[in-house]
This record gives structure tokens, C-alpha cells and sequence, in this order.
């Protein structure tokens, strides 16, 4: 892979006769301020920011074809890559050839002028990011001294280390080697007469189980109970969050006889 490749869905644009051109910018997602009004008041009173979604223009040249024929098939071509079955765009992970570790997911956002295309074999091709984050290659459970992550990566070995024997009380450290908080998906798997799990703050505790596993999804709000929706089963409003750097986790309860698996996948801004 060179820093000029551009990866969708694990495909590189050159398979299509497409090549990055010069001079592309790699956007930050605009803000959305809320704001409020109050009367007498100079000035708006700031209710909090988010982010909005990522916008990508990527420009791109084509590789000349032997004839226009040729050219139109490849056109054709990647027009039918960037939509699914249906006709609509789809989501597609796109990587750049100079940050090989991170993904976006995007899918085609705009149109392509076909004149442009034919006449001058360049365009840009809009894609947007509704999620404007980008996300490490793999989870932490996919982490193995085996795993291809790529040789500039600042990943410490120490994410490898994300499954646990929980036979009593204790507090394992878990890292967040991105830069934004991440809610993990906890799999617990085994039995316990009391189990709570606390971080940073927040805990949330389970019922008394034996020889079962439960599937606890933060980003989803979601709990399984051997493959089944069990969301009553969890005690506690909380989710529990990794902030960037170095988190303890502390596990507590009586009778504990676990697997306990933390997985989740690093973000970038």
C-alpha cells in the first residue's frame, strides 16, 4: 500500500483505471452549535456543540483508456460498486493509502458530472461520513500477536491483553489508545452469585446466573442473555465509558467464576 492508494470496501480505485490526484484535503466535520436567545442578553448563551457529518470530495483522475468505449464500461463500472442491489448507495469502509490503520464508513453522496468524465477523465467523487469518526482496523478481540496492523501504528501490545479469569474481586487496567470515549461491549461468560462492574464513575451490576453468557453492548444499549434480548436483567443506569489513556475496571461480586472479555474498537477524530 502507498500513501496515494485509496481503499473502498477493501478494493483499491486503481482496479477500476481510477488514481488519487494531487492536492487532496482531508476535511474536519463542521460543528453544530446550539445556542439559545435571551432576551436583554447580549449575545447568544452556547448550549453545547456536536459534530456534524464528514464530508469527502475526493479528486480523481482515470487512467486512459484505449478507447471511449472502454472508458464508459469503466465508468459504468464503479458506478455499480458504489450502489447495492437496490440502486442506493451503500456503506463502504474507505482507508487512505497514508493512514492504513483507520477506516471511515461513507457511501456516495452527490453526483458525478459523466461530460466532465468523458472530456477531461477527471471528476470528484462525493462520499459522506454521517458518523465523522474514524475507527481502528480491528477490535481488541481481534488483537493478536498475529494481526496484520500496519508498522507506523502507535498501538501498544498491552490492548492484546483485554480477557480475564475472574475468580474474585479485582481491577484490571484497559487502555483507549484512541482519542474519544468508547463505550466496550462486555462478554461475560460462566457464573456469579452478585457481579458488578465499575469504571470511571459508573457501574452497572447483573443478577445471579450460573453457566451462562451475557452480551453487553455500550454503543447499543443492547443486553443478550445467551443470544437472547434480557435488558431487564441489568441493574443500573449506567454504561460504562474508556476515556483515552489508561482505565481501571474494577470487577466485584460474590461466587465469581467468569471469562470476562471487553471489546471495542479505537476512535479518531
Amino acid at each position: 500500500m502507498t500513501e496515494s492508494d485509496v481503499y473502498l470496501d477493501g478494493r483499491n480505485i486503481k482496479e477500476f483505471g481510477l488514481f488519487l490526484r494531487q492536492n487532496h484535503e482531508h476535511p474536519i466535520p463542521e460543528t453544530r452549535d446550539q445556542t439559545i436567545e435571551i432576551p436583554g442578553v447580549h449575545g447568544l448563551r452556547h448550549m453545547g456543540s456536536t459534530l456534524g457529518p464528514r464530508q469527502f470530495n475526493l479528486p480523481l483522475g482515470i487512467v486512459p483508456q484505449i478507447d471511449r468505449w472502454e472508458l464508459q464500461r469503466k465508468i459504468r463500472e464503479f458506478t455499480r460498486f458504489l450502489l447495492d442491489d437496490y440502486g442506493r448507495p451503500r456503506n463502504m469502509r474507505l482507508i487512505f493509502g497514508y493512514e492504513p490503520d483507520k477506516y471511515y464508513m461513507v457511501r456516495y453522496n452527490g453526483s458525478i458530472s459523466p461530460e466532465r468524465l468523458v472530456t477531461m477523465g477527471v471528476f470528484e467523487l462525493p462520499l459522506i461520513a454521517y458518523d465523522p469518526f474514524a475507527y481502528f482496523l480491528y477490535s481488541t478481540k481481534e488483537i493478536t500477536w498475529d494481526t496484520d496492523i500496519p508498522i507506523l501504528s502507535d498501538i501498544s501490545w498491552l490492548n492484546g491483553i483485554t480477557e480475564f479469569e475472574v475468580k474474585g474481586n479485582q481491577t484490571v487496567e484497559i487502555i483507549n489508545e484512541g482519542h474519544v470515549i468508547v463505550r466496550p461491549t462486555f462478554l461475560i461468560e460462566g457464573s456469579a452469585n452478585s457481579l458488578t462492574l465499575s469504571m470511571n464513575g459508573k457501574s452497572f451490576s447483573l443478577p445471579s446466573f450460573s453457566n451462562v453468557t451475557y452480551e453487553i453492548n455500550g454503543e447499543n444499549y443492547t443486553v443478550f442473555k445467551n443470544g437472547v434480548n434480557n435488558f431487564s436483567d441489568k441493574i443500573g443506569k449506567d454504561w460504562l465509558e474508556l476515556l483515552p489513556g489508561i482505565n481501571q475496571l474494577t470487577v466485584t461480586g460474590t461466587g465469581l467464576n467468569i471469562h470476562l472479555t471487553v471489546d471495542y474498537r479505537f476512535k479518531f477524530v
